[in-house]
C-alpha cells in the first residue's frame, strides 16, 4: 500500500491576524466618521438638509441650536436664490416658501428667519437681474415682518413696472398672513402699510399695477383679528381712492381695477358682518363716481371696441348693486327697489334710456346719492 499523504493546513490565527492589521485603519477611518456624525451640530446638519423641520418653525421659543439651524438654511438657500440659473433660483424660492407655509409658524420662528434672511434679500433685491430682484420681494412678503415691509415699500417705488407689481403682490401675501396668524408688526406699521396701498391705488399710471393695488387693499379688510381689525378702514380706504383716481382721470383703461373694487365692495356690503356707516357712504360715493365714468366713455367713443364696452357695461351692473347694498347697509331703515339700468342697456343698448335712468335714480339731483344716508354733491357726478 502506498503512503498516505497528510496535508497539514495552517493554522487560521496567524491569517485572521493579517486580515485584522489589514482592515484596522479601515475601521479607525469609519470609527472617524461615525464620531464625526455624531458630534455633527443639529445646525450643521440642518444646513445640509433642504427643509428645517416643524418643530423648529412652530416652537414659541427657539434654542440657541435652532437659531443657528435658522441662520444656516437662510444663508444656503439665499446663496441658490441668486443662482444664474433659473431652476436652482425656483426650488430655492420654494424652499424659503415653505416654512412660512406650515400651520401655526410661531412669531418668535418669523422673526428669527426675517433675521437672518432680510440681509441677504436686500442684497439680491439690488441686482441688476430682474428675476432675482423680483424673487426676493415676493419672499420678503411672506415673512411679514418690519424689516421685510422695508424692503417691499423700497419695491413699490421703483421705475420698474414688474418690480411694482410684485412689490404690490408681496405686500399683499402680508396683509393675507396677518389675517390668519399672529402678527409680527406693530400696529402702526401695519397702518402705515395700509396707507401706502391706497396712496398706490390712487395714483400707479400703469393700470395693471393699478389692479394689483386694488387687490392688495382689498386683502387688508380681511384683517379683523381682536387686536388688529383693519376690515372697515380698509374698504373706506378703497372706496374712496378709487373715487379719487376716477375723478382725477376717469380712463377706460382702468375699467378692470375699477370693476374688480366694485366686485370686493360688493361682496363685502352683501356679507353678515358687512361695514360701518362710514364705509358704506365711501362704497356709495364710489359707486356713483364709477356710474359717471362708465356714462362718460360710452357717450364719448361711438367707436369703442365691443370688449370694452362690455367691460364698461358689467362695471355698471357691478356698481348699481353696490349703490343698493350701501344704502341698506348704511341706513337700514331702507327698503329701496334694486335698479337695473345696465342690464336693460345690455339687452336694448339704448344709451339714452341708460343715461336718463342714472340721472333719474342714482347720481342726479334727485337721486339716491344725493339722498340721506349719502347725501353727496349733485356736481359731484357731473358730465366731465
Amino acid at each position: 500500500m502506498g503512503q498516505t499523504t497528510t496535508r497539514h493546513r495552517r493554522p487560521a490565527r496567524p491569517l485572521l491576524r493579517r486580515s485584522a492589521r489589514a482592515f484596522r485603519p479601515r475601521l479607525l477611518l469609519a470609527s472617524v466618521v461615525a464620531v464625526a456624525m455624531v458630534a455633527l451640530t443639529p445646525h450643521a446638519a440642518l444646513a445640509q438638509a433642504n427643509e428645517l423641520p416643524a418643530e423648529v418653525v412652530t416652537t414659541t421659543r427657539l434654542t440657541g441650536e435652532q437659531e443657528q439651524a435658522v441662520r444656516a438654511f437662510a444663508r444656503q438657500q439665499a446663496e441658490e436664490l441668486g443662482s444664474a440659473d433659473a431652476e436652482i433660483r425656483r426650488r430655492a424660492r420654494g424652499r424659503l416658501l415653505r416654512p412660512l407655509a406650515t400651520p401655526n409658524a410661531s412669531v418668535s420662528f418669523r422673526l428669527a428667519y426675517s433675521g437672518a434672511l432680510m440681509p441677504e434679500l436686500d442684497r439680491l433685491a439690488r441686482q441688476s437681474e430682474i428675476e432675482i430682484r423680483l424673487n426676493a420681494i415676493r419672499v420678503a412678503g411672506e415673512l411679514a415682518t418690519q424689516d421685510s415691509s422695508d424692503l417691499i415699500l423700497r419695491a413699490l417705488d421703483a421705475d420698474a413696472t414688474e418690480v411694482r407689481i410684485m412689490g404690490s403682490y408681496a405686500l399683499r401675501r402680508t396683509f393675507e398672513s396677518l389675517a390668519t396668524q399672529p402678527p409680527a408688526l406693530a400696529e402702526g406699521r401695519v397702518r402705515s402699510l395700509l396707507d401706502r396701498a391706497a396712496a398706490m391705488v390712487e395714483r400707479e399710471p400703469d393700470p395693471l399695477a393699478f389692479d394689483s393695488a386694488v387687490r392688495t387693499l382689498a386683502a387688508a379688510g380681511r384683517i379683523a383679528r381682536p387686536n388688529l381689525n383693519l376690515r372697515n378702514d380698509a374698504y373706506r380706504r378703497l372706496a374712496e381712492s378709487v373715487s379719487e383716481r376716477i375723478r382725477a382721470n376717469p380712463i377706460p383703461r382702468d375699467a378692470l381695477g375699477v370693476m374688480r373694487t366694485g366686485e370686493a365692495l360688493l361682496d363685502v356690503l352683501r356679507s353678515v358682518e358687512s361695514l360701518d356707516t362710514r364705509a358704506a357712504i365711501a362704497a356709495g360715493g364710489f359707486a356713483g363716481d364709477a356710474l359717471a365714468m362708465v356714462r362718460d366713455a360710452l357717450a364719448s367713443d361711438a367707436a369703442l371696441p365691443a370688449s370694452d364696452r362690455e367691460r364698461l357695461v358689467s362695471l355698471a351692473q357691478i356698481v348699481e348693486a353696490v349703490v343698493f347694498f350701501a344704502r341698506t347697509v348704511a341706513d337700514p331703515s331702507q327698503t329701496p327697489e334694486p335698479t337695473n339700468h345696465a342690464t336693460s342697456l345690455r339687452d336694448h343698448g339704448d344709451l339714452d334710456r341708460f343715461n336718463a335712468g342714472l340721472e333719474r335714480d342714482l347720481i342726479g339731483a334727485n337721486g339716491a346719492l344725493t339722498r340721506r344716508p349719502f347725501g353727496f354733491n349733485a356736481d359731484r357726478f357731473e358730465q366731465r
